[in-house]
């Protein structure tokens, strides 16, 4: 396997540091204000391209400035993009604040939302191209199903991230291989709290019973859960100082398929999807965030546990 490709949101991040998180009716004043290409979709395309993955994307931004940004960004960054991709409306964008090191997000869909069923099938040629199928929650529900059908159907890996949480209808069960939430969106699958390792290894048997064969639980600072076939497994976090979390969980999903199509098993794929979730907590930003695949052979010979 050598392909991925991405079906998801593109969107402009506008992101502010603050010391606090103001409360309902507060107004408190904010450090630098950046503007940063971003979107899950997005994040997860570069991040597998900058690891020297073949990458290409389905997406769709607006006919403004945000839009040719963002479409420079991914073609800038090794990623082929729809020809479709201009929709006659606003891009999609992310209100994020940073408060040491968390992040809190608020994304208005914008373009996002006409990634329809019309605009898959006039590229299934890359369907056909694509090993590996990523994708999450930032587009219309009704198109990461449809997405997930034409994937199997052209005997594709399909991985979703389902970000944000949302009811999740059975057909999509029926057509996910790697089912890869963090433990919030878990907490709000199962209706309960995910607070330990022990926790996530129950959460991810529970899972598993819906049918899909592969389920991974980010953990953030604890690491990762996950299965290899019935046996429950727990990856360590590496140790490092987190200055932003934004897109950390995206890196993962990226660094994890790219680790699937180098033939890696699962279990070192997990390790290098945690190597790369720590280089990103580790510098600001979304894309920006996201290492090479030179930085990350470095941390890994620097780094021998976990």
């Amino acid at each position: 396997m050598t392909n991925i490709l991405v079906i998801g949101s593109v969107n402009m991040d506008l992101v502010v540091g603050t010391e606090r998180v103001p409360a309902l009716g507060e107004t408190v004043l904010g450090g630098d204000f950046r503007t940063i290409p971003g979107g899950k979709g997005a994040n997860q395309a570069v991040a597998a391209a900058k690891l020297g993955q073949n990458v290409k994307v389905i997406c769709r931004v607006g006919s403004d400035a945000y839009g040719e940004a963002l479409i420079k960004n991914l073609n800038t960054s090794g990623v082929t993009t729809n020809e479709n991709c201009f929709a006659d409306t606003s891009s999609g964008v992310a209100l994020i604040t940073v408060c040491g090191g968390d992040n809190s997000i608020i994304v208005a869909p914008g373009a996002n939302a006409q990634l329809s069923e019309s605009v898959i099938d006039a590229n299934l040629d890359m369907f056909r191209w694509a090993d590996i199928i990523l994708l999450q929650f930032e587009i219309p529900l009704a198109s990461v199903l449809y997405a997930a059908e034409k994937g199997r159907q052209n005997g594709c890996l399909v991985c979703v991230n389902p970000a944000p949480m949302l009811a999740i209808p059975d057909e999509l069960w029926r057509h996910t291989d790697i089912f890869v939430p963090n433990s919030h969106e878990a907490e709000l699958l199962l209706g309960r709290q995910i607070e330990t390792v022990a926790d996530a290894k129950k959460a991810v048997a529970e899972i598993m019973q819906k049918g899909v064969s592969q389920v991974l639980i980010t953990m953030g600072g604890d690491g990762a859960v996950y299965n290899s076939g019935d046996e429950i497994h727990h990856q360590a976090a590496f140790a490092v100082d987190v200055i932003d979390t934004t897109a950390a969980g995206d890196a993962f999903v990226a660094a994890l398929s790219t680790g699937l199509c180098r033939g890696m098993d699962f279990d070192g794929a997990v390790r290098l999807a945690a190597a790369v979730g720590a280089l990103t907590v580790s510098k600001a930003g979304a894309s920006s965030s996201l290492p090479d695949a030179t930085q990350v052979e470095e941390f890994l010979t620097a780094n021998s546990t976990p």
